[in-house]
């Protein structure tokens, strides 16, 4: 009888278990799904940016061309050149700031699975316990009873 239940308890905390592995990969996918939307989204972004930077290009030589004036060229050249360096720099900062984020992410994710891990573990060795202790208390109650039934037999 104990048996029976040890092997039901067992195949229910194994399927539980089980159930819980592939809520955790559905989470896991679902946040990789999350992330590649996500990086699609910068690239649109980055895309927009760069049409919008070659749109504005193309005015300034415009402008340039109506201007004539070789004197300005140079300086407004040299002043695109800087706007476009620091354009650089806030696009690889921005970058540095998702690139950290998502390794948080990581990391808190693999926190989560790891405590996820050790509280399933943790269960199913008090479990275990529990049944050992069952059987340990019907070993000792059967064990009574023999003895009752000798004592009663012999007397």
């Amino acid at each position: 009888m104990i048996f029976i239940k040890y092997k039901v308890t067992k195949r229910s905390l194994s399927l539980s278990l089980a159930r819980e592995r592939e809520r955790e990969r559905e989470r896991e996918r679902e946040r990789e799904r999350e992330r590649e939307r996500e990086r699609e989204r910068e690239r649109g972004e980055r895309r927009e940016r760069e049409r919008e930077r070659e749109r504005e290009r193309e005015r300034e030589r415009e402008r340039e061309r109506e201007r004539g004036e070789r004197g300005e060229r140079g300086e407004r050249e040299r002043e695109r050149d800087r706007e476009r360096e620091r354009e650089r720099e806030r696009e690889r900062e921005i970058s540095l700031e998702r690139a950290l984020e998502r390794e948080r992410e990581r990391s808190l994710s693999l926190l989560s699975l790891s405590s996820l891990s050790l509280s399933l573990s943790l269960s199913l060795s008090l479990s275990l316990s529990l049944s050992l202790s069952l059987s340990l208390s019907l070993s000792l109650s059967l064990s009574l009873s023999i003895y009752i039934y000798i004592y009663i037999y012999i007397y």
